[in-house]
């Protein structure tokens, strides 16, 4: 049958995650809008304001979610990335996915499925072996405290980028192969960008949502990522960026905090972190 996540009153459609993809915290991780379509969420054009929206739902409605996801867990034994109609107040589930998540929330949800059973230990190292120590480890800033940030968004991955920004997803594949890191600055989270983001150091977006597909492949693909920046400005024409009064140019440096959502001008410090207490409870699973 059809559902109208855009039927007015008490619609809306949604994209839940049964765990935060970007840390693999226990925690249910959702974007919802109300009075839209599915598409309008997932495409990225839709400007969300992240998890506030999803206080949006009613607490019947986020009851019945926070059930479907222990539900979904169980029976597919991983995370799930599910789609979800409101119609009339009534909650229709669309699909469900295995879900994308970062390599860091890899190794959590292996551990903390195998540990109450749902996977055995082999399984959970299976689930982790082609990840390298590298890609495990995570980029915090290093004295960000003294740093006056542009602008914060919404945080859709984790992690630390810098590079110089720039707005249009051709140029920014010409630049990195040119050997440059490059921000790639976009209105918002376009599908059509895999390719420039594919190369580039982060994404910055002044829309989207962390659940667009876009905001999805970053993760996987262990991008800093951050969306509805609605203190950016973008004059694509100009190739000028304007984050309330301050004007930045294409080519500027820019610095992405995917982990607090906040943005940074020029280049800042950063330090790697091994996920030691992760990987220490992997290795002593009883087999």
């Amino acid at each position: 049958r059809m559902v109208f996540g855009n039927a007015g009153g008490t619609a809306g459609a949604g994209v839940g995650f049964t765990r935060d993809p970007s840390t693999g915290q226990a925690e249910l991780y959702l974007d919802y809008a109300p009075n839209v379509q599915g598409e309008d969420v997932v495409s990225g054009r839709t400007r969300l304001p992240g998890a506030i929206a999803a206080e949006t739902l009613t607490a019947k409605i986020r009851k019945e979610l926070g059930q479907l996801a222990a539900l979904l867990e169980q029976e597919f034994r991983d995370v799930q990335e599910f789609e979800f109609t409101v119609e009339n107040g009534k909650l229709f589930i669309l699909q469900t996915r295995d879900a994308k998540r970062t390599p860091l929330a890899a190794l959590r949800i292996a551990v903390e499925l195998a540990e109450p059973g749902l996977l055995t230990a082999k399984q959970a190292r299976e689930r982790v072996a082609k990840l390298t120590p590298a890609q495990l480890e995570t980029v915090e800033l290093a004295g960000a405290e003294s740093a006056e940030p542009l602008a914060t968004g919404i945080p859709a991955s984790i992690g630390v980028a810098t590079g110089a920004a720039v707005c249009d997803p051709v140029r920014a594949i010409e630049r990195a192969r040119a050997g440059d890191a490059v921000i790639l600055v976009r209105d918002g989270v376009a599908t059509s960008d895999i390719a420039a983001l594919e190369v580039a150091a982060g994404l910055l977006a002044v829309g989207g949502a962390r659940t667009a597909h876009a905001a999805v492949v970053a993760r996987q693909l262990g991008k800093p990522c951050i969306v509805g920046c609605a203190g950016l400005e973008i004059d694509t024409s100009q190739r000028v960026l304007h984050f309330g009064s301050r004007r930045l140019v294409e080519g500027d440096m820019l610095t992405l905090d995917a982990g607090t959502g906040r943005v940074y001008a020029g280049v800042l410090s950063s330090v790697r972190r091994r996920p030691s207490e992760l990987m220490d409870r992997l290795a002593k699973l009883p087999d």
